[in-house]
Formats: structure tokens, C-alpha cells, sequence
């Protein structure tokens, strides 16, 4: 969900009965038309994720709200994106509180103007992440030997527009 003020993003899960599951994992070549079926669902509330910038100064409110995230399931990451930085958390299951607890691991700055309005992210990997913003540009993050993720190639619009001008020819 989106932080407004503060910092603090509610992270909520859609709930899939277990009836239903079979109908929402359906393959390719499947038939089904999800889009008649409607039916109302309470998203629950997972927990409240601290996104904020960590810095001596005043928070910025509009640069801490969340653009994206995605959670890679086999590596228990969840990365999420706001217009100042990429924050990775690590899902660590709580015996005491049968919870996975989320542990902030690592905040890569964005500075504008370079990566200008992040929209969207995906993980290729447990160890790659995509980035893209509203200008169309595409970063590829990718974990350095030491664990930290940092942005390895940069593709521009105008690149990927040249790229596409000359596929089409």
C-alpha cells in the first residue's frame, strides 16, 4: 500500500481460500475467464513496513511513499520501491509469534534526477531486481560479492525507442 506521511507502508496479502487456489494458478492454456467471477475479499493486514529514509534530517513524505514492491517467495525477500530508494527486507519466520518478522537488510539511494519517477519493479532472481519508471527507462540491479545490491546496467528510453526503431525495420 501507500505511505503518505512518515515513512510507514501497511503491507496487506490478498487471501485465496484454499477452494479457490486451483482457479488462481491456472495455466496458459487454460480457458477460464476469471473476469465474470466476482466476489469480495478482505485483504489481511500483514504488517507495517518503516520505509522512511533513516538520516539526520527531516523526512521528505512524497519520496518514502511506495511506488512498487514484489516478494520473491524462494529467497523470503521483499523488495520495495519508493521514489528516493530500493529497500530489500528479509521475511524471518518468529517461533515465539508464529509470524515472519520483516528485517529492514539494505536501502539503495535513488537520486534524482537520474532515476527520475520509479514505478515498477520485478525480481529476475532472488539475487536481480528491474526498475523502471515512468519515462521508460529500465535499471538492473544485481547483488555485488558482498551481498549489496547495486545498480549494474541502465537502459534510457531513448535507447530502448532506437532499439526498438531498428527491430522494426
Amino acid at each position: 500500500a501507500k505511505c503518505f506521511w512518515g515513512g510507514k507502508a501497511p503491507l496487506y496479502r490478498v487471501p485465496i481460500p484454499k477452494k479457490h487456489l486451483k482457479n488462481a494458478l491456472l495455466s496458459q492454456e487454460s480457458t477460464h475467464d476469471l473476469s465474470t467471477r466476482t466476489q469480495n475479499i478482505v485483504l489481511d493486514h500483514v504488517t507495517t513496513l518503516d520505509v522512511g529514509v533513516k538520516t539526520n534530517q527531516a523526512r521528505t513524505p512524497f519520496k518514502d511513499r511506495v511506488t512498487a514492491a514484489d516478494y520473491h517467495s524462494e529467497s523470503s525477500q521483499l523488495a520495495v520501491l519508493t521514489y528516493s530508494g530500493l529497500i530489500i527486507f528479509k521475511g524471518v519466520y518468529d517461533q515465539k509469534t508464529d509470524q515472519l518478522i520483516w528485517e529492514r537488510k539494505q536501502r539503495v539511494a535513488l537520486k534524482s534526477p537520474f532515476y527520475r519517477q520509479v514505478e515498477a519493479l520485478t525480481w529476475v532472481n532472488s539475487r536481480k531486481i528491474l526498475i523502471g519508471n515512468e519515462q521508460r527507462d529500465l535499471f538492473f540491479f544485481t547483488k555485488d560479492t558482498m551481498g549489496k545490491f547495486v545498480n549494474k546496467a541502465s537502459l534510457h528510453s531513448s535507447l530502448l525507442l532506437i532499439n526498438h526503431h531498428m527491430q522494426s525495420r
